[in-house]
Formats: C-alpha cells, structure tokens, sequence
C-alpha cells in the first residue's frame, strides 16, 4: 500500500469525497485548505482531507473508501498512516461525523475517543436529510486521537508500575480502587481508551 499527498486538482477525487460528504459546497468549504491523503493498492482505494485547526489540533474529514474495497482494513490503514504523519506537528487529531451505530465505534476501535457533540448540525447546514446505515444523520460526533499516543502509553504504564510498587511497599490494598490521573483531558482520553484496551493496567 502506498499513500500520496495530492496538492492539486483536489476535485479529481470528488467521486469519493460526496461519499463521505453527500454535498459539495460543504466540501468546498475545506478542500482548498486541507491536505489530500490518497492510499493506493494498485488503484485508489481510500482518501481522507486533514485540516489545520490551529493549537496543534488537526481535523480529519471525509474519509471514505470505495464501497466494493470497504471493510478490508484500507480506512484504519489510512488513520494510523495519517496520525503518525502528524504526530511531530501537532497534539491532536480530531474528527466529525455522523451519530451511528457502526462509524462511531468504527472511530473509538481506531484509537478516537468521544469529545463533544453540536446537535442537529446535519439538519441545519445540508440541504437534504442524510441517511447513513439507514440512520438519519441529525447531531455530529466529534471524537479525537492524542497524536502522541506511544508517549502516553509509556507514561501510563510507568505510573501504573510506580502506583502497584507503592502499593506494596506500603501494604495498601488497591482491589476495585480508582486511579484519576490529573494532568489533562486530553492524558484523561487516552487513559480510558488505554485501559479499554489493555485491562491489566
């Protein structure tokens, strides 16, 4: 698999941008401005647009995957190649999309997790009601990713071997006991999606 930066002639991929986003004036609003990410695998099979919000925060949009090539693993492919492209440029990755039962937790599996929500965006700024999965779309979900996840992991796991090293060294009884970590929203995220994942700790 292979993943270009496309710069130019962005609207050559409209075909697969309207099927992340079914109306163009809203593509247009963020093409221009974005990075074009295109994964091939002998052809195209997935893109996605990222955008700089500012503060390191970056900003994920139109995902999408040529139906006939989905659920083959070329969207996640194309997530981790794109997070790790701006792991040493911002703090955050963050994407939008619709409340369903199959995209959100197709985010949460690829490292997101849930941020905010802006209720009836789908009914308010597109023009036609839009389906997905046979699901209206009315609120969007924004999820993010920490950009510096391997860090955190590490960090985590150090601080999860210091608390039980202490614990027994001071005798302390840790079963069923809750640990906050309070260094910010962003460690407190990925704390939870880490823990998800790897329940030992």
């Amino acid at each position: 698999m292979n993943v270009i930066i496309i710069n130019e002639n962005k609207k050559d991929f409209l075909d697969l941008l309207l099927l992340a986003d079914e109306q163009e004036d809203m593509i247009d609003k963020y093409l221009d401005r974005g990075t074009l990410f295109a994964l091939y695998d002998d052809d195209l099979k997935s893109i996605c647009v990222v955008t700089d919000e500012g503060d390191g925060t970056f900003e994920m949009r139109s995902l999408a995957t040529y139906p006939q090539f989905q659920g083959k693993g070329y969207a996640r492919y194309l997530i981790n190649h794109v997070c790790d492209y701006y792991k040493d440029k911002g703090t955050v990755m963050v994407v939008g999309t619709g409340d369903t039962p199959i995209i959100v937790p197709f985010y949460e599996n690829s490292g997101f997790v849930l941020s905010h929500r802006v209720e009836n965006y789908f009914i308010e700024h597109y023009n036609e009601p839009m389906f997905e999965h046979g699901v209206q779309l009315k609120d969007k979900v924004f999820l993010k990713r920490n950009l510096r996840l391997l860090l955190t992991l590490l960090l985590v796991i150090s601080m999860s071997v210091l608390f039980i090293s202490c614990a027994q060294i001071f005798g302390l009884d840790t079963a069923g006991d809750e640990v906050e970590i309070g260094i910010d929203e962003h460690f407190k995220a990925d704390w939870v999606f880490i823990t998800k994942s790897m329940p030992w700790l």
